[in-house]
């Protein structure tokens, strides 16, 4: 009699299949079809779509809102000045870095009092950053200049034309937005300005 071993042994040979009929076995069976490229591709196109429709449907933040946000968040920020001084000519004289000449702002009378400057950016592009006292309260504002881009800032009211600043309320602070002699100017809240 044979033993449990020998009886497994001869059991696993006999329905073990050779290689020759495993490949018969194999070629017979359909190719599985992919269809991962499938569904990512319907994904892809589902994710673009959705994207589109609410870039669509939400109403597009305006041009003067994006500048009035970055302007009162580096206002709020207080950072200190780089250059000192209260004569324009020479705290603009600082700013020789930038690819446009700083302009005195016409609209800031001799109330308003020039403390300091420093080196910051607008909507990704190099800007100055000014400091200004205004005399009555002594309140502490921030005006700031950029270049002037006709094609992207097209919207902006021009000063010489006549067209008065924009004034945008952004979390709870007016910002005056204006250009003026080729400059792209911001206020931190103008209503003091006489």
């Amino acid at each position: 009699m044979k033993n449990t071993r020998q009886t497994l042994r001869d059991f696993i040979e006999r329905e073990t299949l050779d290689e020759d009929r495993m490949q018969a076995l194999l070629d017979m069976q359909p190719t599985p079809r992919r269809r991962w490229p499938l569904l990512a591709g319907f994904s892809i196109a589902t994710a673009v779509l959705v994207t589109l429709m609410v870039m669509m449907l939400l109403p597009p933040r305006l041009l003067e809102e994006r500048i009035a946000d970055e302007v009162v968040a580096n206002h709020l920020l207080a950072q200190p000045a780089e250059v000192t001084g209260e004569a324009f000519p020479q705290v603009a004289a600082y700013f020789d870095s930038l690819n446009f000449k700083p302009v005195q702002p016409s609209l800031l009378r001799e109330q308003w009092t020039l403390t300091g400057a420093r080196y910051c950016s607008l909507l990704g592009h190099p800007a100055a950053q000014f400091h200004y006292r205004f005399g009555p309260d002594n309140s502490q504002h921030t005006l700031y200049q950029a270049p002037y881009d006709p094609e992207a800032y097209r919207t902006l009211p021009k000063l010489e034309e006549g067209e008065p600043p924009k004034v945008i309320n952004m979390n709870g602070m007016e910002v005056a937005i204006w250009v003026e002699k080729g400059v792209l100017i911001a206020l931190t809240d103008p209503a003091n300005n006489p």
